[in-house]
């Protein structure tokens, strides 16, 4: 069956599945951190959050620096 919470049954493409899957496995996490950790540059990781954002499938908390996600669901 399809899972709602691997991404498989989404509409990703392969970096944002890995994004979503990092911070389903780190909520609270920070852009620079999944930045470093996922070796992708800064302004992939945050045009990939900002379309997991308007996907509704990660929440956005905080502002600038202290800003950080949570997987929905």
């Amino acid at each position: 069956g399809k899972c709602s919470k691997c991404g498989m049954d989404l509409n990703l493409s392969p970096k944002e599945k890995i994004v979503y899957s990092y911070i389903i496995n780190n909520p609270g996490c920070k852009s620079g951190e999944i930045a470093e950790k996922l070796a992708i540059s800064k302004p992939t990781i945050k045009r990939i959050v900002t379309d997991l954002i308007s996907k509704n499938l990660i929440s956005k908390f905080g502002q600038g620096a202290g800003t950080n996600y949570i997987a929905r669901g």
